[in-house]
């Protein structure tokens, strides 16, 4: 499953990378990423659900916290490396938490174009 992504690691950056992940499970995602993280580190990740895939009249955010499982660099991208994180916990967000990331819908970042970076809140 291919959903948007908006990752950042807590304490380290309060910008979000933005990308695609590559698949997503009941716990854990693999993306490509232009910042190459490292092995057992921290990072919090929201996922875009479009209203295709949940059938609701408008798309779902969920927040996830996790840790990095495996870094691994992409051929298929240069300077992309591929990223696998496991998940310990999940949240939905709510409307006005959403709104944050409502300028950013409909924005892909592929990984050979190279990921883009927002602030906390939205596009700054």
């Amino acid at each position: 499953m291919h959903c948007s992504i908006f990752l950042r690691t807590p304490g380290a950056t309060e910008q979000w990378i933005l990308s695609e992940t590559a698949n997503v499970s009941a716990v854990g995602a693999y993306f490509a990423s232009n910042v190459e993280l490292a092995t057992d580190e921290s990072v919090e990740y929201v996922l875009t659900f479009p209203p295709e895939l949940t059938h609701g009249p408008t798309p779902w955010r969920v927040r996830f916290f996790g840790s990095v499982m495996r870094v691994e660099p992409q051929t298929e991208w240069q300077g992309a490396y591929g990223v696998a994180v496991h998940t310990t916990k999940h949240r939905y967000l709510s409307p006005e938490e959403s709104d944050g990331f409502c300028s950013l819908d409909g924005v892909r970042a592929p990984a050979s174009a190279g990921n883009q970076t927002w602030q906390r809140g939205g596009a700054k």
